[in-house]
C-alpha cells in the first residue's frame, strides 16, 4: 500500500488487514521544495511518517465512496463488492413497477363502464313508460341491482387505478432521486466483471487443488478454456459473496447450501468440455511353453 495523505483511517485499516503473510506500507520521501519553482501550499511536515500518521487519524466514513472521485480500477475487489451491496440495498427500496397494473386496471375500468351504459339506457327506457306492469317493475329492480353492483366495482377499480398511478409517480421520483447511485452501480458492476475476468485468468495460470478438483485440468483449446474460466468465475463469485443477496437469508436448496450450489453450477458449466481419454496400455502375454497360461 502506498502511504499518502489520502489514506484515511478506514482505508488504511482495510489495506493493512488484507495480507495473509505480510503487509507493506510504502512511504515516499521528498527533497526540499524550491520556492522559486515549487507550486502549491508548503507541506505540513517533512517527515513522511508524520504525514501518514496524520492521515490515519482522520476518518473518511462521512465521504460516500460514490463521491470520492477515485477511479474504480484502483479499488480492491472486496471494496467493490461492499459498494455493490450498499448500492443494491439503497436501490432495493425503489417502489415496485406498476405500469402493468395501470394498463390492466384501465382496461377493466373501461369494460365495466361499457357494461353499465346499456343497463342505464334500458332502465331509463322502462322508467319513461307511463304504465308499468309487474314484469316491468321486476326488470327495473334487477337493473338497479346490476347497475349498483357494477358501480361499486367501478369505484373500487378507480381507487385501485389511482393507487397504481400514485405508485408509478413514486417510482419515477425515486429513480430520479437515485439516478446517480444507479449509474454508479452499473460502473461498479462493469469493473467487477473486469476484475473477475482477470482473477479467472490468474487462477487458470496457477490453479489450486480445489479448482482442479471442481473444474478439472485447464484446457489448452481456447474455446474450452473460456468455459473453464466461466466455471472459475462462478466459484470466485461465491467466495466474494456475489451470489448471495444480503437482504435475504441464505436457504438450502436441492443442491445443498450456497457453497454446494456454486460448486455444482461450476461443474455443470465445465461439463461441456470434452475430456481426453487416457491411452489404454495393453500387455501382450507370450506363452513361453511352460504351461503357465493353460
Amino acid at each position: 500500500m502506498l502511504g499518502t495523505d489520502e489514506l484515511f483511517r478506514e482505508r488504511g485499516y482495510v489495506a493493512l488487514s488484507r495480507g495473509r503473510i505480510t503487509n507493506h506500507l510504502y512511504l515516499i520521501g521528498a527533497t526540499e521544495i524550491d520556492d522559486s519553482t515549487g507550486h502549491g501550499p508548503p507541506p505540513l511536515t517533512d517527515d513522511p511518517v508524520e504525514v501518514v500518521q496524520h492521515a490515519l487519524h482522520r476518518q473518511g466514513d462521512k465521504r460516500l465512496a460514490i463521491d470520492t472521485g477515485e477511479p474504480l480500477a484502483f479499488w480492491p475487489i472486496e471494496d467493490l463488492v461492499a459498494e455493490k451491496q450498499r448500492l443494491s440495498a439503497v436501490l432495493a427500496a425503489c417502489p415496485p413497477e406498476r405500469s402493468h397494473d395501470v394498463t390492466a386496471l384501465s382496461t377493466r375500468r373501461e369494460e365495466v363502464q361499457g357494461e353499465i351504459e346499456p343497463l342505464v339506457y334500458r332502465y331509463n327506457e322502462l322508467a319513461d313508460r307511463k304504465l308499468r306492469g309487474p314484469g316491468t317493475r321486476s326488470e327495473m329492480r334487477d337493473l338497479r341491482d346490476r347497475i349498483r353492483e357494477r358501480s361499486d366495482g367501478l369505484d373500487r377499480l378507480t381507487a385501485e387505478l389511482d393507487d397504481a398511478r400514485s405508485g408509478m409517480r413514486e417510482r419515477e421520483q425515486f429513480e430520479t432521486d437515485h439516478a446517480h447511485e444507479a449509474g454508479f452501480l452499473d460502473a461498479v458492476d462493469h469493473e467487477l466483471d473486469r476484475q473477475l475476468r482477470s482473477r479467472a485468468w490468474r487462477t487458470a495460470a496457477d490453479p489450486t487443488d480445489y479448482h482442479l478438483h471442481i473444474l478439472g485440468p485447464v484446457p489448452t483449446d481456447p474455446e474450452h478454456q473460456a468455459i473453464w474460466l466461466r466455471g472459475a468465475t462462478i466459484l470466485d463469485r461465491h467466495y466474494l459473496g456475489l451470489d448471495r443477496d444480503p437482504t435475504r437469508r441464505d436457504r438450502s436448496s436441492l443442491l445443498g447450501g450456497p457453497r454446494e450450489k456454486a460448486e455444482m453450477m461450476a461443474r455443470l458449466e465445465v461439463m461441456a468440455i470434452p475430456r481426453e481419454r487416457e491411452p489404454v496400455q495393453r500387455t501382450i502375454e507370450h506363452d513361453l511353453g511352460l504351461d503357465l497360461f493353460g
